[in-house]
């Protein structure tokens, strides 16, 4: 007795991680797969005003992540959000959940097509640019040579230096005494050889 309800017991918890595992693994699908499984929620969701049941079935078919293979790429496909926005219209279908679902399963249909779609060949770009920058303006670019950061480090060691004599407070008013005192000297020099 104790061993078939042992037998009984595991019986039920393979079922159980089945179901479990089915739910959480979800489907793969090809790109042309994908492409009609897309063409289906739509016409799905255009029908839960007339028959509830649409909403069902999408929930559904929707059970579970999807992976879409396509030219050796995996993609993973969330459909948490349209699984709640199914429901959501499946208890009330004159709502705005059925412009939201339409507006994403084509947003999920244009950017399967633009994935389908070879990419732009850049070389000419790329070739033309390679003039460009072939050019004599171009020859001298470059960063700061070891001898630009050298003077650059020396004047802010003199800065630092300065401000620390000065204070950083006093800097403005320095500045401002250094530039009276030349207009002062420059007046006297004008005036002497009036």
């Amino acid at each position: 007795m104790q061993a078939s309800r042992l037998a009984t017991a595991l019986l039920f918890c393979l079922c159980l991680s089945a179901v479990a595992s089915a739910v959480v693994l979800g489907r793969s699908f090809s790109m042309a797969e994908y492409n009609t499984v897309l063409d289906r929620l739509t016409a799905l969701t255009t029908q839960v005003r007339e028959s509830p049941q649409a909403a069902d079935t999408a929930i559904e078919e929707l059970r579970g992540d999807w992976k879409l293979e396509a030219d050796g790429q995996v993609f993973e496909v969330n459909t948490t959000w349209m699984v709640d926005q199914f429901e959501q219209l499946k208890k009330n279908p004159e709502s705005d959940a059925r412009d939201r679902l339409l507006e994403r399963i084509k947003a999920m249909k244009a950017d399967a097509q633009s994935f389908q779609q070879t990419p732009l060949d850049f070389s000419t770009f790329h070739n033309s640019l390679d003039k460009i920058l072939a050019r004599s303006e171009f020859h001298q670019v470059h960063g700061p040579t070891w001898l630009d950061r050298l003077k650059l480090r020396i004047s802010m060691w003199i800065f630092r230096l300065l401000s620390r004599f000065f204070g950083s407070s006093a800097a403005p008013v320095v500045g401002r005494i250094f530039v009276w005192t030349l207009v002062a000297i420059a007046v006297f020099v004008l005036a002497f050889f009036i």
